[in-house]
């Protein structure tokens, strides 16, 4: 009867960390693994997110996310050659500059470590790792990202590593790519192509101002 106790106590302590809510803050913290889309305003350890929920008015708001967010969105088996043609395509390149301005990246999730999977289509900003095998897109990146096919982000900070192509509107660190492309880098480009505000070239470029 006491092991019985002792096991209906912890799976009790069980369900409510992970369903621990402060409604005056309206805090919803999940912790240890949980699932996207949810309600989870913090998850402290694994988020896998199941499907983007872009759109979604159930789930308004990103959470914000302090570990490792497993990235299973199946678009991201159908779409590397799609992506291909696209990063390969000028008239598809980095988003126009302009838009920077109008982007609320307060709204966005964030992501405080790993961000891995297939692809990224969600609004994040991301601190630390972003891998896919796809590619990463409409993010804001501090740190390491690397995509088997290309990145397409708003803002870069750090490394940016990609198979075919990068396209950012801005970038402040280093772009390595079939073809790189920036509306305002401060950097280096290396690519068969490279382009940025002040010129295009072959092989290296670069733009500290």
């Amino acid at each position: 009867m006491k092991k019985l106790f002792l096991s209906i106590s912890l799976l009790i302590w069980i369900f409510a960390s992970f369903a621990q809510i402060d409604s005056t803050e309206k805090v919803n913290r999940k912790y240890i693994a949980w699932i996207s889309p949810s309600n989870a305003t913090h998850v402290y350890g694994m988020m896998f997110n199941l499907y983007p929920r872009n759109g979604m008015e159930k789930f308004p708001d990103y959470p914000k996310i302090y570990g490792a967010e497993i990235n299973m969105n199946p678009l991201g088996l159908f779409f590397p050659l799609i992506f291909a043609i696209h990063s390969l395509d000028p008239k598809t390149h980095s988003q126009p500059y302009e838009e920077l301005k109008t982007v609320d990246f307060n709204s966005y999730k964030r992501i405080y470590g790993l961000q891995a999977g297939l692809v990224n289509m969600e609004k994040s900003i991301i601190n630390g790792i972003d891998i896919n095998a796809a590619g990463s897109f409409d993010t804001k990146t501090n740190g390491l990202t690397i995509s088997a096919v290309m990145n397409k982000h708003y803002i870069s900070n750090g490394l940016t590593v990609a198979a075919i192509g990068n396209h950012d509107s801005k970038c402040t660190g280093v772009q390595i790519a079939l073809i790189n492309t920036c509306k305002d880098l401060k950097g280096v480009q290396i690519g068969l192509w490279n382009k940025n505000q002040k010129r295009g070239l072959p092989i290296l470029n670069w733009c500290f101002k």
